[in-house]
């Protein structure tokens, strides 16, 4: 009797939720049946260790069932309870009678189930269809069909999913309340013809679903609408409502699919004298691109007016330096120069503002990104490099600051460069 009195409390434990109270309570009914050896005819007991191993078993994965990750280690304490009660049968030779069977069978599939075990799953719900079937009861049967068809539908057998969910009618699942099967069965329903791009079957079974759940909800008291059981609804109405909202979105897009294609090919042919003739603006640009840098290397100083004697010879000396290429190195700065040409910083930056009318910054960039332009039309291998290999042989210590350089200078980036360089030497 005090079994018996814990079965119930447990059964109450879980009917409101409180699965860990459930599960501490059949661990302490397990306790208390391995007292009973004494007490029970040998059949009985052996009965009574199986029951109460196979219900903390199901408590077990009710705890997976509620969230699958936060309780994912309570599967491996389902294998220890599966375990038990494999060895309890081997120990004492004992058969269970078919409804135990059963009940053992149906908890291995949704064991495997849970752990995304598919295959492993039908094997043993398969079984669990055939157990229910030789105790002739409907319920059960019912029951294993809709799993059948939910393990299928997770597999994305969806024709297999559907050829059992059809095989369970309204009436008889209405008939063993089973009212929460039927409200799922549309939901997969809805899912499959989502998948199998049925727009008008999809709409017919999501407001099937709704209308099932409302009748789900009509049946039961609010006290006795499990928690869980209205989350999975709401989740499900979520799914749906989304799914229904991406259906509507691809009707919508088909009717300017046509539109858009009438129109692309107009563009099509406006993009191809666009492209044409903004290559050919590119091409010049890079060509007075190439002939400036050409002009700069060539330059002397004949044609500033310098008043300053030093000015003269320290200009004279960075042009020496220019062609020296020290400004490729990393450690390129302003304090070095200053220290190559014999005079300080300051005054190093005042000339070049002064005379080359822009900053030491700008100066150094366009010093490396003049050579780069350069190397990367005469030297096809550089054109093979990575835009890092290159940034860092021309002293930039980061790609997105060569970027940035290079497209202010030359007006493209150095990928879309590149490319026009590929493509000139294959017209060419």
């Amino acid at each position: 009797m005090q079994i018996k009195y814990r079965d119930l409390v447990s059964r109450n434990f879980s009917l409101t939720g409180m699965y860990r109270e459930a599960f501490a309570n059949d661990k302490e009914t397990i306790e208390l049946t391995n007292q009973l050896e004494s007490e029970l005819p040998l059949n009985t007991y052996i009965d009574e260790l199986l029951r109460v191993r196979l219900n903390t078993l199901g408590t077990a994965l009710t705890f997976v069932l509620q969230d699958s990750i936060k309780n994912k280690s309570y599967l491996d304490t389902a294998a220890h309870y599966s375990s038990e009660v494999e060895r309890i049968k081997t120990k004492h030779n004992y058969a269970p009678n078919l409804l135990r069977e059963r009940q053992y069978v149906n908890l291995k599939a949704n064991y495997y189930d849970y752990r995304k075990d598919y295959d492993t799953a039908l094997k043993f719900y398969y079984e669990a269809l055939e157990l229910s079937k030789q105790i002739n009861s409907k319920k059960r049967i019912y029951q294993v069909t809709f799993k059948l068809g939910r393990t299928y539908y997770r597999k994305g057998d969806y024709q297999k999913a559907k050829s059992f969910f059809d095989q369970l009618s309204e009436a008889d699942l209405k008939r063993y309340k089973l009212l929460k099967n039927n409200a799922d069965i549309q939901y997969y329903y809805a899912q499959i013809y989502s998948e199998l791009g049925d727009s008008e079957k999809f709409i017919q079974y999501t407001h099937a679903f709704q209308r099932e759940v409302e009748a789900y909800y009509k049946s039961k008291s609010s006290a006795r609408i499990h928690a869980f059981i209205e989350k999975e609804f709401t989740e499900k109405k979520r799914i749906l409502y989304e799914l229904e909202l991406q259906d509507q979105r691809n009707k919508d897009l088909n009717i300017y699919i046509i539109i858009v294609l009438v129109l692309s090919l107009g563009s099509i042919f406006g993009f191809y004298l666009f492209s044409k003739q903004r290559r050919k603006k590119l091409e010049e640009k890079i060509e007075s691109l190439l002939s400036t840098i050409e002009n700069r290397k060539n330059r002397d100083m004949s044609g500033l007016q310098i008043n300053e004697p030093q000015a003269k010879k320290i200009l004279e000396k960075l042009k020496k330096i220019e062609t020296q290429e020290l400004f490729l190195s990393k450690n390129y700065s302003l304090n070095t120069i200053a220290k190559k040409v014999g005079s300080n910083s300051t005054y190093v930056s005042k000339i070049i503002n002064t005379y080359l009318n822009k900053s030491f910054v700008e100066y150094t960039n366009e010093l490396r990104i003049n050579y780069i332009v350069i190397k990367l039309k005469e030297d096809k291998t550089y054109q093979r490099f990575t835009l890092t290999a290159i940034a860092e042989s021309i002293g930039y210590k980061s790609v997105n600051s060569f970027n940035k350089h290079f497209k202010s200078i030359v007006g493209v980036t150095p990928k879309q460069y590149i490319t026009f360089l590929s493509k000139q030497s294959v017209s060419s």
